[in-house]
């Protein structure tokens, strides 16, 4: 285990291999032991080899009486395999699986340390929120296996060209962010530049692109701590805005909140639009991260959107008002950011405790929309998309047409994807199976004309 011969061995004191942190307590327990005491159970600690290297190794020991004498059996197993899984699982958890930077939840654990940070020592930092130019066109043309190696070839080229201070993100789908500590928006100007460069390098290094995708770039928002907001959702806000400012004047760009402002001021209408807009695509990067959180249920939230506004639109709904279910149906289940892993990728049917939790998004997700302009009119539908039509629903256990009619059409829709599609605790039916299973519930948990139109809008398919 530590290099060292038999004979080598003989010659050392034990206290030799241990790492000096842990020889005080190891010298202790092996005092207890002589003295014909039982020593704790299993504890962990590190050995220093031959060639200098610490090993993790798990220790027990047992007081015995040797030649008449007392002392001590100790017993020593390498754990550094498991101690390189523990580490392997930490990062999974918070690690991005495609481009191995930090993940969305990571993201947001991070920018409230920094904002803490900052205000303990009255500093600055700036944030980068930054978006692939393009990227749909490259995905349905090229694939999304080439979607991803562009993905993969940002990620790396945020790690080449930042800080080793600097904090680098995949928010979600082609959306990235990147905090600069010590750093204000005025002194940011050479890592952006650094950023930008990466939509060149992509399009040098792959002739595909090179021909077809010219446009290809990054377009960034940037927004300051504390002169923009001294709030995490005010300051992503901002820099998501700011970038969608550099989008509209052709992408391939940055945009400082500060800057973008003085335009908009001058432009109203503009920017009423790219609030929109913003909010918008910000829905789509959201449900991504929701999704993204659970292999199984990944692309959930977007065919709901889309069979939800179906639905609508056979219920004789207009279309501003079959886009807001949509809307509604891509974060209907937002709040499941907040679950712990554990619950939402659970194999067998939740206990009563674990079900009270799981009912919590609802209420979670509404919290977190409240925030958005855009969202307000459409609160109503997210926090009723778990009512059942005979009242015996979730949260407020309302009933009828007092629910709204965009949620009972989410309640359907979201059942319906549910069935068809592989979860951890049982595999899919067929549509028809669904169908039939939704029908049987009809008047109970579904609104009949929801339900007649679903049927209508799936088997048209």
């Amino acid at each position: 285990m530590t290099g060292y011969s038999t004979e080598a061995l003989k010659a050392k004191s034990y206290l030799d291999l241990i790492h000096p942190l842990y020889r005080d307590g190891v010298a202790a327990r092996l005092r207890q032991g002589l003295q014909g005491n039982e020593t704790p159970g299993r504890y962990e600690i590190y050995l220093v080899a031959r060639d200098g290297s610490e090993m993790p190794v798990e220790a027990t020991g047992s007081p015995v009486i040797y030649m008449g004498r007392p002392a001590v059996v100790g017993y020593l197993r390498n754990i550094t395999d498991r101690k390189q899984a523990e580490t392997s699982l930490r990062e999974m958890a918070t690690r991005d699986y495609l481009t191995g930077l930090w993940n969305h939840r990571e993201f947001q654990a991070r920018l409230l340390v920094e904002i803490a940070r900052a205000q303990r020592g009255g500093e600055h930092f700036s944030l980068l929120f930054m978006d692939v130019d393009h990227f749909k066109k490259v995905n349905d043309r090229f694939g999304h296996l080439t979607g991803d190696r562009i993905l993969q070839t940002i990620g790396k080229f945020l790690k080449d060209a930042l800080r080793t201070s600097d904090i680098a993100c995949r928010y979600g789908g082609d959306e990235f962010a990147v905090i600069l500590p010590n750093t204000d928006v005025q002194h940011c100007g050479p890592l952006v530049s650094r950023v930008l460069e990466a939509g060149e390098e992509i399009r040098s290094k792959d002739m595909l692109l090179r021909g077809l995708a010219p446009q290809l770039g990054l377009s960034i928002g940037v927004a300051g701590y504390p002169e923009d907001s001294t709030e995490a959702q005010e300051l992503v806000r901002k820099a998501n805005q700011a970038m969608f400012y550099a989008k509209s004047l052709g992408g391939n760009r940055s945009q400082v909140w500060g800057d973008a402002m003085k335009e908009f001021e001058a432009e109203p209408d503009k920017l009423r639009e790219l609030l929109r807009q913003a909010n918008l695509d910000t829905a789509l990067a959201l449900a991504g991260a929701i999704d993204a959180r659970d292999a199984h249920t990944l692309g959930h939230s977007k065919r709901v959107s889309e069979l939800a506004a179906a639905v609508a639109r056979k219920l004789g709904l207009n279309e501003a008002d079959a886009e807001g279910i949509r809307i509604s149906g891509l974060l209907h289940d937002l709040g499941k950011i907040g679950l712990p892993d554990a619950l939402l990728h659970k194999r067998h049917p939740l206990t009563a405790e674990e079900s009270l939790i799981m009912k919590r998004h609802v209420e979670l997700g509404v919290k977190m929309l409240s925030g958005l302009d855009y969202m307000r009119d459409k609160l109503e539908i997210v926090r009723g998309h778990h009512e059942n039509w005979d009242g015996s629903g979730y949260p407020d256990g309302i009933s009828g047409e007092r629910i709204s009619l965009g949620a009972r059409i989410i309640r359907a829709v979201d059942t319906f994807d549910a069935m068809v599609t592989d979860r951890p605790y049982r595999t899919h039916i067929s549509q028809g199976e669904a169908l039939e299973e939704i029908e049987s519930l009809d008047g109970k948990t579904f609104d009949p004309a929801v339900v007649s139109a679903l049927k209508v809008v799936v088997t048209q398919r």
